[in-house]
């Protein structure tokens, strides 16, 4: 990752050593960060980041994505959340890594949120597909927020509207359709960086329905 340690020999053997000795169970709990890094991020980026739980860097992403949305961030700390069952309470926990990320000195867990989910350990360790996990965690979000000042928050920012269309050619008739929708699928497959850019793929999405 680039960011400085302490003496890096002596830490990768105490690591190496702490691998062999400790179940994944225990790993999943164990503060690699705390033990490793010593570079302040909150001090030199004003930003922090989120804990690995093992392989949710995509979760992460997403996370971080929706953090700095900031409509939805305020939206999040604006809906009413009940303290009941708080273990399963994906909202609450959503509201906690938000105001984590947004006060906290140290990088942020995860660990309620994904417990939350209904997620041992040994899952935290499998990837999973990041885009039907926003839709679980959005999903939750507007239910959360319905009947509440901010219940239109997540339909004004993530839904768009799709209408499908048959137009005659030959008569003054047309027949159409329309269906919302919250996210769409581009493909970039065969596409380096330079050819690559979110106006040009959206147009060839919109092109392959044109017939």
């Amino acid at each position: 990752m680039g960011l400085p340690c302490r003496n890096d020999d002596r830490v990768k053997r105490s690591v190496v050593r702490i691998l062999r000795k400790t179940s994944i169970e225990n790993l999943v709990s164990f503060d690699f960060e705390k033990f490793v890094f010593r570079w302040d991020s909150k001090k030199h980026a004003g930003y922090i980041g989120l804990k690995n739980q093992g392989a949710t860097c995509y979760m992460n992403s997403i996370l971080q994505t929706l953090y700095f949305t900031t409509k939805l961030r305020k939206a999040v700390y604006d809906m009413p959340v009940s303290q009941d069952d708080s273990e399963n309470n994906v909202a609450l926990a959503m509201q906690r890594v938000f105001y984590d990320l947004q006060h906290s000195d140290r990088p942020v867990g995860t660990k309620k949120l994904t417990k939350s989910f209904g997620w041992d350990s040994l899952e935290t360790f499998m990837q999973h597909d990041v885009q039907e996990l926003c839709r679980v965690l959005l999903d939750n979000l507007e239910s959360k927020m319905k009947k509440s000042p901010v219940e239109d928050t997540i339909p004004n920012l993530f839904r768009g509207v799709m209408k499908s269309y048959i137009r005659c050619t030959n008569v003054s008739f047309e027949s159409s359709k329309e269906e919302p929708f919250y996210d769409i699928q581009l493909n970039i497959k065969g596409k380096n960086n330079s050819e690559y850019n979110k106006v040009s793929v959206f147009c060839l999405f919109v092109k392959s329905f044109l017939v």
